[in-house]
């Protein structure tokens, strides 16, 4: 990452979540729900850096194309950290962000870095008008927050290419600690049950429904109206690019890597899907 991007960077006041975020410095599995354990401070421009090297890391097997030289959507930016991050890595990004302030962060965050291939939209993933447009598309937690998700997921699979690749991230429903709130059992809870559980916890005055993830068979239900996107229920890639130095594994990333079936009790789930229309083969990365 460039010093001039950390020099700008602090200048900047960074929102509540960044200054808090933490990240895990054996495995980098998720960087939005990082372990207890073995977890150290870091800042939000780093945490979005990781996150864009774990995407590259874990897409470039499905890729038609070198990732540098792929046209990538962010959808559901936030602050705009994971698309700079992805900028320095792959030929254009847009940014597409609901949030009006989110959206003006990341503009001006974008405009401090000087950065020319990384555009900000402010809008919502359900009404995206472009058509096949983008190689890769990211959606990081995001569709348990939008009003129709099987319009959002839509509106992903027609903005991509034929041979296209979306990767969708969310964490898992079944994992036993709620990831946003923390509370143990919280997402099993119907509602109205999680809403007061949150409340006596002092966390929130109510539980969003977006909050509550996704699970391995729900993947599975909401691909199955998009015949045209091949899915593959994988897990993040560790964040390590040189390619002649394996990444340090966990016991359960190596369990996970020999019984593919664990990967649905990950504590976050990565949904990858290729459009169809293209044959799709492994290519290497352009550095």
């Amino acid at each position: 990452m460039s010093n001039v991007w950390n020099q700008h960077l602090a200048a900047w006041p960074l929102p509540t979540y960044a200054r808090n975020a933490t990240v895990i410095t054996k495995s980098t599995e998720s960087w939005l729900h990082p372990l207890p354990e073995a977890t150290c401070p870091i800042k939000a421009a780093e945490l979005g850096d990781i996150l864009a090297k774990q995407i590259k890391l874990t897409v470039r097997p499905y890729l038609s194309r070198p990732f540098g030289d792929s046209r990538v959507l962010d959808a559901g930016s936030g602050y705009g950290f994971t698309a700079v991050g992805l900028g320095y890595r792959c030929r254009e990004v847009v940014a597409l962000e609901p949030n009006p302030q989110r959206a003006e962060y990341s503009r001006r965050l974008i405009g401090e870095t000087n950065m020319t291939n990384v555009k900000v939209r402010q809008g919502t993933l359900e009404y995206f008008p472009e058509r096949q447009n983008y190689d890769i598309a990211v959606v990081n937690n995001v569709l348990g927050y939008v009003a129709d998700p099987q319009r959002a997921l839509e509106r992903v699979s027609r903005c991509l290419r034929p041979g296209g690749v979306a990767i969708i991230l969310a964490p898992n429903r079944l994992w036993p600690i709620e990831q946003q709130y923390h509370l143990p059992f919280l997402s099993y809870l119907p509602s109205s049950l999680a809403s007061l559980y949150v409340r006596l916890s002092g966390k929130s005055l109510e539980y969003h429904q977006g909050s509550r993830g996704a699970t391995y068979l729900g993947f599975r239900r909401m691909f199955r109206r998009h015949p045209e996107l091949a899915l593959h229920v994988t897990s993040l890639a560790t964040a390590n690019e040189k390619r002649h130095s394996p990444p340090t594994k966990t016991t359960w990333e190596t369990l996970r890597d020999r019984i593919p079936a664990l990967t649905a009790l990950s504590r976050s789930l990565v949904a990858v899907a290729v459009k169809r229309g293209q044959q799709n083969t492994v290519t290497p990365v352009r550095n």
